[in-house]
C-alpha cells in the first residue's frame, strides 16, 4: 500500500477516538511545522490583529537566562523575525502582557528579574512603528508578576488583579484600573468573603480572560471560575467544576462564544499538579468540558502562553516546558460547532501545517466516523490494489 493512502487511513481510524465531555463541538490541534527560535517557558505573547502578527516578548531560555527580545510571527509568510527595537524592557519573565485592541498596540506590566524580584514598570509597544515606550505614572500598582490582568475595549482601560510579591502573594482586595484616555491608574474596591469556600485559592496565580459578547472578565483559579462586573466592580461565583485549573493562559474564542484552556494547575486531588487536558468553558451555559484529556499535545507545555487569532478563527500555543525539557513548538486549535452553519467557522488551513490526529467528543460524531471508515477504507484498499 502506497504512503498517501496509509497516512489516510490512519487519520480516518484516529477521527474516531471519542473525548469526554458532551458539547458537540469537535476539535483539531495541528502543529505547525518547522522550528521556532522562542525555546522557552514563562514567555508572554498577543495577537496583534489590526497588524495581523503574533507578538512574543520575554521568558526563560532553556540555557536558564533570561530574554528581552521581541520577536513576531507572520503567518502569511510563516517567519518569525526579531525586531530588535532600539529601547526595549529590561529582561524578565512572569510578566503579564495584553492587547490594546483600540490602538492596537501591546502592554506589558511587571514580571520578575533573573534573580526573582518582582518588578513595577509599565510598558507599551507599537509593531508599526517597532517602539518600546515606557508608562511612568502616579499612582501606580507595587511591582508583581503573575497577576491577571486582561484590557476591556468597552471601558478602554486595562484591568489587573493581586499577582505576586517577593514575599508571597497580595492578597489585594481591589482591582487596578489603568484607564488608556486619562492614562491614570485607580482601585476599584471589589467586596467578597475570601473565607469562603468558593474563594478557595483566588489569590493563587489566577488568570483573566475577556468576554467581549457581555463585557465581562472571568478569573480561573484553583476553586472556582468567578465573574468580575466591570460596571459594579463585583465578583460573582458562577461555577465550580471538578477540574478548574490556575496558572492558564485562557483565551476567548469569539466565533463560537467559548474559553478555551490548556495546560495549567489544580489542586483537585488536594495536591497541586499540572495537568495536560485541553477544556472549553461555554459563558453561556456556564459549562465546562474536557475534550481532550491528555492527548495531541501531551503532558508538557506547563506555563505556556496562547493567544487567539481572530482573522483565522483558532487558537495559538507556544512554546512551554516540562519537568525536562523546554519546547520550541507551535500549535493550533481549531473548534468545529456542529450547531454553526456559517462557512466561516472552518477556515482554510495553510499548507505548512502538519495535522495532527483530530478529536471529538460527541456520540453522533464517534459513530458517524466509524461508519464513515467502514464505507471508505474498503474503497481505499480495492483502489490500491487496482493501482
Amino acid at each position: 500500500m502506497n504512503k498517501p493512502f496509509s497516512m489516510l487511513i490512519l487519520v480516518l481510524l484516529l477521527s474516531i477516538i471519542p473525548v469526554k465531555g458532551d458539547t458537540g463541538i469537535t476539535a483539531q490541534w495541528m502543529e505547525v511545522e518547522g522550528e521556532n527560535p522562542i525555546r522557552m517557558n514563562r514567555l508572554c505573547m498577543v495577537f496583534d490583529d489590526k497588524n495581523d502578527v503574533l507578538i512574543q516578548f520575554s521568558g526563560r531560555n532553556f540555557n536558564g537566562t533570561l530574554s528581552d527580545k521581541t520577536l513576531v510571527y507572520d503567518f502569511n509568510t510563516n517567519e518569525w523575525t526579531n525586531m530588535n527595537p532600539q529601547v526595549s524592557p529590561p529582561p524578565r519573565q512572569y510578566s503579564r502582557i495584553s492587547y490594546d485592541s483600540i490602538s492596537g498596540t501591546v502592554l506589558v506590566f511587571g514580571g520578575s528579574n533573573i534573580h526573582g524580584i518582582k518588578i513595577d514598570d509599565f510598558w507599551r509597544y507599537d509593531y508599526l512603528t517597532n517602539n518600546w515606550t515606557e508608562i511612568i505614572v502616579s499612582p501606580r500598582p507595587s511591582a508583581r508578576a503573575l497577576q491577571a490582568m486582561e484590557f476591556s475595549p468597552k471601558e478602554n482601560s486595562l484591568i489587573m488583579f493581586n499577582g505576586e510579591k517577593d514575599e508571597g502573594f497580595l492578597n489585594e482586595e481591589f482591582f487596578w484600573e489603568f484607564n488608556l484616555t486619562s492614562m491614570t491608574w485607580t482601585q476599584n474596591p471589589v467586596f467578597f468573603d475570601k473565607d469562603l469556600p468558593q474563594f478557595d485559592g483566588i489569590d493563587f496565580r489566577p488568570s483573566m480572560v475577556y468576554d467581549s459578547k457581555r463585557d465581562k472578565m472571568l478569573l480561573f483559579t484553583y476553586g472556582t471560575i468567578l465573574e468580575y462586573n466591570l460596571d459594579t466592580h463585583s465578583f460573582t461565583n458562577i461555577t465550580n467544576p471538578a477540574r478548574t485549573r490556575s496558572m492558564v493562559d485562557p483565551v476567548y474564542d469569539r466565533l463560537h462564544d467559548k474559553i478555551v484552556l490548556f495546560g495549567g494547575y489544580t489542586n483537585a486531588t488536594g495536591e497541586i499538579l499540572p495537568i495536560d487536558s485541553t477544556a472549553i468553558f461555554d459563558p453561556e451555559t456556564l459549562e465546562y468540558n474536557i475534550i481532550d484529556d491528555g492527548g495531541v499535545i501531551g503532558t508538557r507545555h506547563t506555563e505556556n502562553n496562547m493567544a487567539y487569532d481572530p482573522i483565522r478563527n483558532r487558537t495559538i500555543l507556544l512554546s512551554g516546558s516540562d519537568e525536562d525539557s523546554y519546547y520550541n513548538d507551535m500549535w493550533l486549535l481549531t473548534l468545529n460547532d456542529p450547531s454553526m452553519t456559517s462557512t466561516t467557522d472552518t477556515p482554510e488551513i495553510s499548507s505548512t501545517l502538519e495535522i495532527t490526529s483530530p478529536v471529538s467528543n460527541t456520540e453522533t460524531t464517534y459513530f458517524s466516523s466509524i461508519l464513515s471508515s467502514l464505507i471508505i477504507i474498503p474503497i481505499i484498499l480495492r483502489v490500491t490494489r487496482k493501482k
